[in-house]
């Protein structure tokens, strides 16, 4: 008799654990994803006010033919969070949001969130017949397109339909970078000299710091100790102590005895990051170092307690996908915090989230957040597990994007768009590569 933990499972992977598509892409239709994913690293054209990806994406789903009806691993999870986000588009308390655009605008968001979440399902039903290399060397390719477009071209046309643009704002490339660069070393891995590899990796450190970004310079430590956990198997045993290490020194960052560590640290980063010093130092008054002193951080902090408002409100399935910014909440803890105490209220209720696990959770209420918080985390349970284990492979590299992507996301809002759902969709993949006794499902 089938047990309960065996029909879980069953609902989260299907019972085709091992049936997926058998056949290689063709060298058409795999320069055709190589083409999307390029375009979703460095989103630089946009046609008739959308993403020239999500053009590609549906020339893409032609060619393919119908995936969404196919069986993928985790397939029923992301086809759960299509339908809340239907339904949540439907239910929607827009006689609440008199600041919202109307039915053409719930139709274009619901078809966006369709487009992303299907993003993620088009990886996974497709894991057996995608050209990883290839992939992972578009990855690397719109890397560096960002990054040149960051810092040393910065362009814009905008011709009406079409728009071109070589620049992301700082908050998307930091992200990029966050989810690009450990995929990056899937390809370069086989493409140059393993002495190579620490250049690049090097390299890649002082792009992320120069950005000027906090939490993304913090979060590429962590990522870039994963990565050499894999890349060198023989660090495997040091990076396990190293990551304890971190564990301990993140407990004690507010305590007086690690502030000089940090002091020093700060002196080191100071030349080429300075709001990351300025963190670092935590000085009083200083608007990028004292937390209660940053605007952006306590923006951030109202918006939680708006999202928490909102959710009071509409528990089931929220107030609808990107309705966050439509809500007028009563924002009690405004008063609370004295940088903002004096803010306009309707400005405020404007804002973004600044934080994607309260964007999902408010927009999609407590069912939608739970299938999302699954989607998130059955993959890192999963690299966590290989990493204790010294069971890293290459193809693990995909899952430490999603780590840097779950980490940022308590930062900032970047859950509304191609890449997370993209890189979502790749850290699936890995756990269909792994040979788990997690995976037995007896009938």
């Amino acid at each position: 008799m089938e047990t309960k933990q065996n029909k879980f499972k069953k609902f989260i992977f299907e019972s085709s654990i091992v049936d997926a598509t058998a056949y290689k892409f063709t060298s058409e239709i795999q320069s055709l994803l190589n083409l999307l994913v390029f375009f979703i690293i460095w989103p630089a054209i946009n046609l008739l006010g959308n993403s020239i990806t999500f053009y590609i994406f549906i020339i893409l789903s032609f060619r393919v033919g119908s995936f969404w009806l196919k069986s993928g691993l985790g397939k029923p999870l992301f086809m759960s969070l299509i339908l809340i986000t239907i339904l949540s588009a439907v239910f929607a308390p827009y006689a609440d949001m008199p600041r919202h655009e109307g039915l053409f605008s719930v139709i274009t968001i619901c078809l966006q969130w369709v487009y992303w979440i299907l993003l993620s399902v088009f990886f996974i039903v497709h894991r057996n017949a995608v050209d990883y290399f290839q992939v992972a060397k578009w990855v690397f390719y719109g890397t560096i397109a960002a990054a040149i477009g960051f810092y040393l071209v910065r362009y814009k046309l905008d011709t009406g339909p079409l728009e071109f643009k070589t620049f992301l704002s700082r908050n998307s490339f930091v992200f990029t970078l966050l989810v690009s660069i450990p995929v990056s070393f899937y390809y370069l891995k086989q493409a140059v000299h393993t002495s190579s590899l620490p250049y690049y990796l090097a390299g890649f450190l002082l792009v992320m710091l120069l950005t000027n970004g906090r939490s993304g310079g913090i979060i590429i430590l962590l990522e870039i100790l994963l990565i050499c956990s894999v890349l060198y198997q023989s660090f495997q045993q040091l990076a396990r102590i190293l990551f304890a290490v971190i564990i301990v020194i993140f407990f004690l960052n507010e305590t007086s005895v690690f502030q000089p560590v940090k002091n020093n640290l700060a002196d080191k980063v100071a030349a080429i990051n300075p709001r990351l010093a300025s963190l670092l130092r935590g000085e009083e008054g200083d608007r990028d170092g004292d937390l209660s002193y940053d605007k952006s951080w306590l923006l951030r902090v109202l918006m939680v307690e708006k999202g928490l408002e909102i959710v009071a409100e509409h528990p089931i399935i929220g107030i609808g996908p990107n309705n966050f910014v439509y809500y007028d909440a009563a924002l009690r803890g405004q008063a609370k915090l004295d940088r903002l105490s004096s803010s306009d209220r309707g400005f405020l209720n404007s804002r973004s989230s600044h934080n994607s696990y309260i964007q999902v959770l408010s927009e999609y209420g407590v069912f939608g957040f739970f299938f999302f918080i699954l989607i998130l985390i059955i993959p890192v349970f999963f690299f966590i597990k290989k990493f204790f284990t010294a069971k890293l492979q290459y193809h693990d590299l995909f899952a430490i994007s999603i780590i840097g992507a779950a980490m940022h996301f308590y930062a900032i809002n970047t859950i509304t768009g191609a890449i997370a759902w993209m890189f979502i969709g790749l850290a699936w993949v890995c756990i269909s590569f792994q040979k788990s006794s997690w995976f037995q499902i007896n009938s």
